[in-house]
């Protein structure tokens, strides 16, 4: 397997670097350059940080081909994206066969008084004991070149730097030739406090002065509690809530000043500004590399160049155009075909591409799903949805705490059950030492590369076990809507490399709980066992579940009721069955549940259907619980609902889900309490022309059911999963 250039990178950082990277992954497609990426984790980070979406969507569109750690490919350039990279701290080696190995070096190693940012003086070793190659470094900029000079490394230095590079063209140009009153100034970084300066120089800088309006994108809260009081002009925005793009086009100025500690290895946030076309406000040190596209000037000096380019007219034509050119022409995508064939040379040293075969092992990556117990099927099923995304090339086993675990067994999975302390009667602290031992031996009887585990509550048990078989990297799969906070469980977030959290498609609606004490979690789409795509044909599903060939056929799916009384609703199911003659109705028993008694009615016909969601089209509308899986199942199959929330405590919040589908027309609603309610609903949900309507409206949601996928994705990329170039889905089949 050849590649003309492989990136050796973490995915995870939040600022400039993944910036840089999002760039330069679409220069090298766009220069015809086949490219592949390592994933690793940099020391430097928390393990559950979660990956940065824009990176990871630019991945997925330029289909950069994600290795395993140890695939050892063939490339001319390999280049380590980052110097905390170059540690022999990383927990496993990434291999490759390179012509030209490189460290782009996005941190200078000193910071603005001379401290050691990172080891560098170990760096020429390190490159040669790690990855065989002597070292050669590629500054971002001319304050990291100045840093490695400082640390005695000139000669490991590249004769030019490796710039960063922007796509003008994503950017909207300022057009407006005024400005507006109050003139509006901003800036943007990611919120830490290094980026912040001083708060005598912020007021400085960006003072109480009616004049000015000032937007800062990336406010660090922590940071506002060192002022005795913040500028009422200050409009302070999470750095997540828009654009970029979006933000600096609606500034008249943009004004960075950051902590006199921090150095600004290249300054991404001030290129963005002058791509946009803003006169731009920086400290001096930034001349080096922006020359006459940017002003310049200490933070008591800014508002200097505030009035004059608020009331020059002239100057703020010209140092507009001037700066959206000198972005485009010194930054552009363009320059990296050239920069890129200066770095590896025009001849091919070791190989054409197709000339070698890669050799893989044929021994599959092992992935242990562990399930919490739960009362139903939603763990387990998205365990299985998980599993399917995977694909042959990984072995999935199921390390279960529901009985459920017995489904997984019939698709096919290497599948085992251990009983949770309510099954046993026993102390919880007992049963955690148990499960530790159990996990213990599991983990070391099938060494599995990653440990998945969905449930709301990751366990004492399971965490000690985890953290004593350090080879297994850990994600846990955890569902949102919790009615209530535990900030204790969700702190436990810590203990895993990734926390991925299921699409809902009324996420709106929830409180973030589940989120307390965790900012490090990425959210997918909807995560389904059986998409729309998959689902068998109206006609198939009926003949195959021994249905009525015509007629009209209601879906029962009110749950277990082990923990919610659903018999108003069953006494409606009944009423209707009563008045409306040509009505059928189909209860789906859960293949753990116990086994139905005979039909109660003969048009209540009881089936046993696992996964259900490929049935869905025999059904004509469905009352149904709202569970994570039945909701989103139901909506995406356009099967008009009436939801029916289960609002016991111990349960997430359904009736936040039902209420979410009811206003946006999507479903029907009701109180499980409310005879009447139900009563009206099903007589609105027997209605042709209501459940037409209803079925438009979820057929005209975006596909956006493929959330499986985007988890297997999510633990190819990150490193967490060792597999093969695992291919991206593009939500088609």
């Amino acid at each position: 397997m050849f590649f003309d250039l492989v990136y050796i990178a973490d995915i995870r950082f939040p600022g400039g670097t993944s910036t840089a990277l999002y760039y330069e992954l679409k220069a090298a497609v766009s220069a015809g350059l086949k490219v592949g990426l390592i994933p690793v984790a940099s020391p430097v980070l928390t393990t559950s940080r979660p990956p940065n979406l824009r990176l990871l969507a630019q991945i997925r569109n330029t289909r950069t081909e994600i290795l395993q750690i140890d695939a050892n490919p063939r490339c001319r350039v390999c280049l380590l994206y980052h110097p905390t990279l170059l540690d022999s701290g990383l927990k496993r080696l990434p291999r490759f066969k390179a012509d030209t190995f490189a460290l782009v070096a996005h941190h200078p190693p000193l910071d603005r008084f001379g401290r050691e940012s990172y080891a560098a003086a170990r760096f020429g070793s390190l490159a040669r004991d790690l990855f065989g190659h002597d070292l050669t470094i590629l500054p971002v900029g001319p304050m990291v070149r100045q840093g490695f000079e400082a640390v005695g490394l000139s000669k490991h230095l590249h004769d030019r730097n490796w710039d960063n590079l922007i796509d003008v063209s994503e950017f909207e140009g300022r057009k407006r030739n005024g400005s507006s009153q109050p003139v509006v100034i901003g800036r943007h970084s990611r919120p830490g406090r290094e980026k912040w300066p001083e708060p005598v120089e912020a007021l400085q800088a960006y003072p109480d002065n009616p004049d000015y309006e000032f937007r800062m994108l990336g406010a660090d809260l922590d940071y506002l509690t060192e002022f005795e009081k913040v500028p009422s002009n200050w409009h302070l925005l999470p750095f997540t809530k828009r654009s970029v793009a979006d933000f600096l086009k609606g500034l008249d100025v943009y004004s960075y000043f950051h902590s006199p500690a921090w150095i600004e290895a290249f300054g991404y946030c001030a290129l963005e500004a002058l791509a946009t076309g803003l006169p731009t406000v920086l400290p001096h040190y930034f001349e080096k590399w922006f020359e006459d596209a940017a002003l310049y000037s200490s933070p008591a000096e800014a508002p200097l160049h505030y009035e004059r380019v608020s009331k020059d007219r002239e100057f703020r034509r010209d140092l507009s155009e001037r700066a959206r050119n000198f972005a485009a022409d010194r930054f552009g995508l363009t320059q990296f075909a050239d920069r890129f064939e200066r770095l590896a040379g025009k001849v091919r040293t070791l190989h054409q591409p197709g000339s070698v075969s890669l050799e893989t092992s044929t021994k599959p990556a092992v992935v242990m799903a562990v399930t919490s117990n739960g009362i139903g099927l939603g763990h387990i099923t998205r365990q299985l949805a998980v599993a399917k995304a995977l694909g042959p090339k990984v072995k999935v086993v199921f390390f279960s705490l529901s009985e459920a675990v017995s489904v997984a067994q019939k698709m096919g999975y290497m599948a085992e059950f251990r009983p949770f302390h309510r099954r046993l009667g026993c102390d919880v602290d007992d049963w955690n030492d148990f499960f530790y031992r159990e996990m213990r031996d599991a983990l070391a009887f099938y060494r599995p590369e990653l440990v998945i585990f969905d449930g709301n509550t990751p366990y004492s048990g399971l965490l000690d076990a985890l953290k004593h078989h350090e080879k297994a990297r850990a994600a846990w799969v955890r569902r949102g809507m919790w009615r209530t906070p535990f900030e204790e469980i969700s702190n436990r977030a810590s203990s895993f490399d990734i926390v991925v959290e299921p699409g809902e498609l009324a996420g709106s609606e929830d409180p973030g709980h589940s989120r307390n004490g965790s900012e490090h979690f990425v959210t997918t789409d909807p995560v389904l066992l059986v998409t729309p795509e998959e689902m068998l044909s109206r006609v198939t599903a009926r003949r195959l579940l021994k249905l009525p060939e015509d007629g009209t056929l209601g879906l029962v799916l009110l749950g277990s009721e082990r923990n919610y009384d659903m018999s108003q609703a069953r006494q409606a199911v009944e009423t209707v069955l009563h008045q409306k003659k040509n009505v059928h109705f189909v209860e789906i028993r859960s293949p753990i549940s116990p086994a139905f008694e005979e039909d109660p009615h003969p048009r209540h016909h009881r089936r046993v259907a696992y996964p259900l969601g490929q049935y869905l089209n025999a059904f004509d509308f469905a009352i149904s619980a709202a569970g994570y899986n039945s909701y989103h199942e139901l909506i995406a199959a356009s099967v008009p609902t009436v939801f029916v929330p289960n609002s016991a405590p111990e349960m997430d919040l359904q009736e936040a889900r039902s209420s979410f589908a009811d206003k946006a027309g999507l479903a029907l609603s009701c109180d499980a309490a409310d005879p009447f309610g139900l009563e009206y609903c099903l007589e609105k949900i027997l209605d042709a022309d209501i459940r037409n309507e209803l079925k438009a409206n979820c057929a005209r949601l975006p596909a956006f059911w493929h959330g499986a996928h985007q988890v297997s994705e999510l633990l190819t990329v990150t490193g967490c999963l060792p597999t093969g170039a695992l291919q991206f889905h593009d939500g088609k089949h």
